[in-house]
């Protein structure tokens, strides 16, 4: 269940540049992937795609198989017509080497943003903080907020190991075997606090599938990026969002009322949407009726607006991870949402006829 789905736009300095970007995330390939506007690359938005594809039996691997095994077998399968997926990358800032700090380093905790793909994924798309802003902090039990594991709302993303590390594409130069001279440590991110550091190469963490540039299915498509997302939640009162495509005939969707003051990303009030526009799932079937339930589905003590689809005429299959809807304001702004659900598995090879 989605508490809220964040607008991903923010500002980005570099300092390097010293400039300033706008960055949003753009709806790609149905809800599949999202295209990075900032740093030029597509993410799977699927965050253990290894495992959900049955590629890896639980997505959890050793750097160096990651690199050499897994991500190889991940893009023989072409997924989503692409071919080139990789591990995100680390960026060495400043001097040399993974240098620890709680601010502005490229490793530690409050890094420069440009530190590593998967830090400004964290920092910036999602709207997270290291767990610390200093060192002082540690022992003192004082943390910053919203952070990694005290943080439900992965939106537009879903499946995120939050609890764990992932891997960046970078080894530790400075950490060598002094009888093999060979490299000993990788530079890991960890979700589960915003931290990035040198781990030993023994040590298991997920990857976060990217492709460079805007190549999956709907590239070039500005229309759906940042500014046209809004909060839904499918079946809000049940927390694994579960669909029978065969057994069941109707699905609630909840429009999630969002408020900045309330530390949201956006003022929305799904008063504003057009019940005739909306379109669920696949096959972007209509709601039942035009008729909204009010009520307050996230308890924030906000009007929210549920309306039923068909499940059938959605096309909503199984194994099925993600579903997405459409929809117009009354002033005529097209806006979309997605959620994750829990789909039965298929009995045959064949999830889409």
């Amino acid at each position: 269940m989605r508490i809220l789905v964040r607008i991903v736009t923010a500002v980005f300095v570099s300092l390097a540049l010293m400039s300033t970007a706008i960055a949003e995330l753009c709806e790609r390939a149905n809800g599949d992937a999202y295209y990075d506007t900032v740093l030029d690359i597509t993410w799977a938005a699927d965050a253990n795609i290894l495992h959900t594809l049955g590629v890896h039996p639980s997505g959890q691997m050793r750097y160096g198989v990651a690199e050499s095994v897994w991500i190889p077998l991940l893009n023989q399968q072409n997924y989503l017509g692409v071919s080139s997926w990789r591990i995100p990358k680390w960026f060495d800032q400043g001097a040399e080497h993974c240098n620890m700090s709680f601010s502005g380093s490229d490793c530690g905790w409050n890094m420069d943003s440009m530190s590593s793909e998967n830090w400004y994924n964290y920092s910036v798309n999602l709207g997270l903080k290291s767990k610390w802003a200093q060192q002082s902090d540690v022992s003192a039990n004082i943390q910053q907020l919203p952070w990694g594991v005290e943080f439900e709302d992965t939106a537009p993303f879903s499946n995120i190991q939050i609890v764990r590390r992932y891997h960046n594409n970078g080894f530790c130069n400075d950490r060598i075997d002094s009888v093999t001279g060979e490299l000993t440590h990788s530079i890991g991110f960890h979700y589960e606090y915003g931290g990035q550091h040198c781990d030993g190469l023994g040590s298991t963490g997920f990857i976060w599938p990217v492709v460079d540039g805007d190549v999956t299915a709907g590239a070039g498509d500005m229309s759906t990026c940042g500014s046209s997302i809004i909060a839904i939640d499918v079946d809000a009162f049940d927390p694994l969002n579960e669909i029978d495509p065969e057994g069941d005939i109707e699905v609630t969707v909840a429009l999630l009322a969002t408020n900045v003051a309330d530390g949201d990303a956006r003022d929305f009030d799904p008063g504003q949407i057009d019940p005739a526009t909306l379109e669920f799932g696949p096959l972007e079937t209509p709601a039942v009726s035009q008729v909204a339930v009010v009520v307050d589905a996230d308890g924030d003590a906000d009007d929210d607006f549920i309306y039923s689809f068909n499940v059938v005429g959605s096309g909503i299959a199984c194994e099925d991870t993600n579903v997405g809807l459409r929809a117009e304001t009354f002033g005529g702004d097209a806006v979309r949402g997605s959620d994750s659900i829990t789909t039965p598995d298929c009995v045959t090879s064949v999830c889409h006829p």
